[in-house]
């Protein structure tokens, strides 16, 4: 049996696991509005959903890269680098893309959550050279969490946004350049 099959059996699940958004990975609503949940009957996959996958791509490039390229970042390394920091490095990436799966929806559930958990326990750890996107995934996380919360099905409105949100980043960057 495939692991869907296991976690969430009434649902077709497919997609890497470490990138995929955390109510997908349950199988059910939990970042909506009280008052909009009534409203909804069953699980489906929306395009907040796919959008929130993207998200989660560019936090781990940022949290395990070192810059262009891709080069993994040395810190990494629990042997070289046994420091607070790098503990703190390690445990982040591994909540929210290394654990079991159970855990990793659990973990990005709550930094959808909680803006403190993840301004304290993720943002802090971003490598220096992608510090110009900090505001970015500042933003794209409360966009995704007023998505996610009041429910916008419309595919439109979660990509233009988002679309808004990429483009801002990008003249900052060039800006800063």
């Amino acid at each position: 049996q495939s692991i869907s099959r296991l976690i969430a059996p009434n649902l077709q699940i497919k997609g890497t696991i470490a990138f995929m958004s955390g109510e997908v990975m349950n199988g059910r609503y939990e970042l909506t509005d009280s008052t909009h949940e009534q409203r909804l009957s069953g699980f489906t996959h929306h395009a907040v959903h796919d959008v929130e996958s993207f998200f989660w791509v560019l936090l781990y490039i940022c949290l395990t890269s070192k810059g262009p390229g891709g080069a993994r970042r040395e810190e990494l390394d629990h042997v070289a680098h046994p420091d607070e920091y790098t503990k703190g490095l390690r445990h982040a990436i591994s909540c929210l893309f290394d654990a079991r799966w159970q855990s990793i929806a659990s973990n990005k559930l709550q930094v959808m959550k909680s803006e403190d958990l993840f301004e304290s326990k993720v943002l802090p750890y971003i490598h220096n050279y992608f510090e110009p996107l900090k505001d970015l995934l500042r933003k794209w996380r409360a966009l995704l969490l007023s998505a996610h919360k009041f429910h916008l099905l419309e595919h439109d409105t979660i990509h233009n946004l988002t679309l808004e949100l990429l483009e801002e980043a990008s003249r900052k960057v060039k800006e800063t350049s």
